[in-house]
């Protein structure tokens, strides 16, 4: 696990950080007026491979600048359960650094490395693989800004497990949960675990809330089911049906229900994840259950045809995408519908919500694999293969009117975007180019030596 990295400053000479681990197991944060840092857990690389105990006693966690190439923070000197962390073992959430050994999670002040406190877990932490953004361990924090309020730790034997932020003590646990990676809904202040299908509330277990379970039925948040005579009378019934997707939006989930009612009706349901209740129920046909539904103001947007046409529910009318073009995503950003649509390459195109026409479109950006995105603010990046430099790539952003705002080049075109907190960063497994969103000031390049 352990190798060299290097890092040059724009603007200055260059600077090599002596850092004995690979950036693909390592965290890239943003400590604020501190600027970027990397941490990663290394050990002396001028001890001889035999010499392991001389090795083990050296092992820590480090925090090291980005802008100067100073060493910010050492801990855990000498912790052997280091040695034994496998992946990219941390998250970074508001001020606290996660790291998870195993059986053991340790919360860490994230600007000094001081120990916060720690806890014992019946197995290993959960991590998620692939690309950078998605890779670490499963964990949720949705309401950072409630002081007492808890954080989600998914481990690896299927326990969901809570704990205060700030002092470590344990809220609740659920045990037999299915596979899956958290996603933050700070404004219901939840935590879904994809895979599962189910929200918790992370405050305490007696108003865990779930509102989908198997076989992927509706239920009511406190596990009752919706279609369970007890509550018919109550007034309380949601009619049941297949959920296709669950898609989420602020306080609403999204879900494209098939076969609801006696006729087998198919739409869209908005749910208020906080007043726990339906809002209402949308009919219509031939939805992509592939491509991401939307919420902008009192429209819900949706892909029909396999994702050839784009429909609004309040609109009552719909916009088909050009001959051979499918959605694959859609989202709202800076008061547009934003719809990724592939063809034989990935373009890019905004929509007036309120009209469906086209305000703008980034046309054949590249193939699927090999384009990203993310947005920054009032900058959408887009890391794509360079058209001018065969096998290379670039970091570029638009404004919310589409013009081109700068661009960056990468020396290869297999990273991805990746945004933490004011920086964004185009990553590979051995590659970093950090870099301010608003004006594309490179920050730092890393890499791999």
């Amino acid at each position: 696990m352990y190798g060299s990295a290097y890092c040059q400053v724009e603007g200055s000479t260059e600077k090599r950080l002596v850092l004995s681990a690979r950036l693909s197991e390592s965290l890239l944060v943003d400590l604020g007026a501190q600027g970027p840092a990397i941490i990663g857990i290394e050990s002396d690389d001028t001890l001889e491979d035999d010499d392991d105990s001389r090795r083990l006693a050296s092992i820590r966690l480090c925090a090291t600048s980005l802008v100067t190439g100073e060493r910010l923070w050492e801990a855990l000197r000498g912790e052997q359960a280091l040695d034994a962390c496998d992946g990219r073992p941390f998250a970074a959430r508001g001020s606290n650094l996660y790291l998870a050994t195993p059986n053991r999670l340790v919360v860490l002040d994230v600007a000094s490395g001081r120990t916060k406190w720690s806890a014992s877990l019946p197995d290993a932490v959960e991590t998620n693989r692939g690309g950078y953004a998605s890779a670490g361990i499963v964990l949720g924090d949705p309401t950072p800004s409630v002081p007492g309020a808890g954080v989600v730790i998914l481990c690896a034997d299927r326990t969901v497990l809570a704990f205060d932020r700030e002092t470590g003590r344990a809220l609740w646990d659920q045990t037999g949960v299915s596979h899956g990676k958290a996603l933050e809904l700070p404004e219901a202040g939840l935590v879904f675990l994809e895979g599962p299908d189910e929200l918790y509330d992370p405050r305490a277990l007696a108003s865990r809330r779930t509102i989908l379970a198997e076989p992927r039925r509706i239920i009511r948040m406190d596990g009752e089911s919706y279609d369970d005579p007890r509550w018919k009378s109550a007034g309380k019934t949601l009619e049941s049906g297949q959920v296709r997707r669950c898609d989420f939006d602020g306080r609403f989930a999204i879900m494209q229900i098939a076969g609801r009612g006696f006729w087998g009706k198919e739409g869209v349901v908005v749910f208020d994840l906080i007043e726990n209740r339906e809002l209402r129920f949308e009919s219509m046909d031939g939805l992509d259950r592939h491509v991401t539904s939307v919420k902008i103001g009192e429209n819900v947007f949706a892909a029909t045809g396999e994702g050839a046409r784009i429909v609004a529910t309040h609109l009552k009318k719909g916009v088909s995408l050009p001959r051979g073009v499918r959605a694959r995503s859609m989202f709202a950003w800076q008061g547009h519908l934003l719809v990724c649509a592939k063809g034989e390459t990935v373009s890019l195109i905004a929509f007036d919500p309120a009209t469906l026409s086209v305000r703008f479109a980034l046309q054949d950006l590249g193939r699927e694999s090999d384009v990203t995105w993310k947005t920054a603010g009032d900058r959408l990046v887009v890391v794509s293969p360079a058209k001018a430099t065969p096998g290379g790539g670039e970091m570029w952003a638009v404004d919310a009117l589409g013009e081109r705002r700068w661009s960056v080049d990468l020396r290869d075109s297999s990273s991805s975007v990746f945004s933490c907190g004011s920086i964004v960063a185009a990553v590979s497994s051995s590659r970093w180019t950090l870099a301010r969103p608003s004006d594309g000031r490179v920050i730092a390049r890393v890499w791999n030596g």
